[in-house]
């Protein structure tokens, strides 16, 4: 009900309690579209607020997809140097093995026919170096150390210096 019309639906009530029953009918309405405008005002603020979250929201993902990109981008670049040193790593071990292939250091077996010679790695009580069949080796230019080696008839397994 806009402009003149709530005077006219006031005056053209037939006694003074409709009249009185209009105006309060019409203040009710009142009330209630200014209540109803509040909940208009709240929902258009927290609309408001929510949107600029959004926007902000989107701000930051764009900023941290930027930032992913450059970190990304970084590691890219490490990753790639970090695979040259691994290559070039590799070719220097291929050529250190490949000198000492040709200085052949066991090519013969410093210990005649079949011996069995054990180990135990330095701990003590357990018989640190057992010797069958052969006595072991004596380093001369590492006085007192032996060189304990676990031999088959052909094959030197491998070698430790024992004190």
């Amino acid at each position: 009900m806009f402009g003149s019309a709530p005077v006219l639906y006031v005056l053209t009530a037939t006694s003074a309690a409709e009249a009185a029953a209009r105006m309060s009918f019409l203040n009710e309405m009142n009330r209630r579209d200014g209540a109803l405008a509040g909940k208009v005002r709240d929902t258009e603020d927290r609309l408001r607020r929510v949107e600029a979250q959004v926007v902000r929201a989107r701000q930051i993902l764009e900023l941290t997809k930027q930032s992913l990109e450059r970190d990304r981008r970084t590691l890219r670049r490490k990753m790639a140097s970090s695979r040259r040193l691994l290559a070039e790593l590799h070719e220097r071990v291929e050529q250190i093995q490949y000198e000492i292939s040709r200085i052949r250091p066991l090519a013969v077996c410093p210990v005649t026919g079949p011996h069995a010679i054990a180990d135990g790695f330095g701990i003590r009580g357990s018989g640190a170096l057992s010797v069958i069949g052969a006595v072991p080796l004596r380093l001369t230019h590492w006085p007192g150390r032996a060189l304990a080696l676990t031999v088959s008839t052909t094959t030197v397994w491998w070698v430790t210096v024992v004190s």
